[in-house]
């Protein structure tokens, strides 16, 4: 349960949960354990990363999202850089 008293598992949209794997505050265990008690959320562990986000990640971060979305969703204002060109699908690689 969150602290609202509400469970996790109440979450039915797409999830994505993001977590630096060197966090000094909450360890990575925590963030794995938050993807499990949300169904089907999907786990970015963030190497090197503390309790912030680096410039470096905002490409994986926004690769991620975008993968999220289902595929009839992800249109031409989405992929108008060529680093996203690759992600006309769900499940296509960063």
């Amino acid at each position: 349960m969150d602290s609202s008293g509400k469970s996790l598992s109440a979450i039915t949209v797409p999830t994505l949960v993001v977590h630096g794997t060197a966090d000094p505050m909450f360890p990575i265990e925590h963030g794995e354990a938050l993807a499990r008690e949300i169904r089907g959320a999907r786990p970015l562990p963030l190497e090197r990363a503390g309790h912030g986000i680096f410039r470096d990640d905002w490409d994986t971060i926004a690769c991620a999202i975008l993968r999220l979305l289902p595929a009839e969703r992800i249109g031409p204002e989405q992929l108008r850089l060529g680093r996203y060109a690759n992600l006309s699908t769900p499940d296509a690689g960063p």
